[in-house]
């Protein structure tokens, strides 16, 4: 999962590519995840979900809007074929 530039305030641009076992991953549902935790009654917690869109070649895109701009944010990714899960993704990034 990469984006196009650092993160911002706003719409920021995800681009997901999707292997398995050497090959390109297509034809699955993909839903990208942005969740910011609660840090005290100025900061509640922000969930941010978005279906990506497949491209083709395992490439999916995905837009997410962050709407704050300080500590980390955790992103995850859920991957499904025909209501079965197939996987899933997390990490973090710091907003900077």
């Amino acid at each position: 999962i990469e984006t196009a530039r650092a993160l911002q305030m706003g719409d920021n641009h995800f681009k997901i590519q999707l292997m398995r076992e050497g090959q390109p991953l297509e034809g699955v549902q993909v839903e990208a995840r942005a969740f910011k935790p609660h840090h005290g009654p100025q900061m509640p917690a922000r969930d941010f979900r978005a279906d990506a869109t497949e491209e083709g070649g395992g490439l999916y895109r995905a837009t997410l809007p962050l709407d704050h701009k300080c500590g980390t944010w955790r992103f995850g990714l859920s991957i499904q074929k025909d209501g079965e899960r197939l996987g899933a993704f997390r990490a973090s990034m710091p907003f900077l």
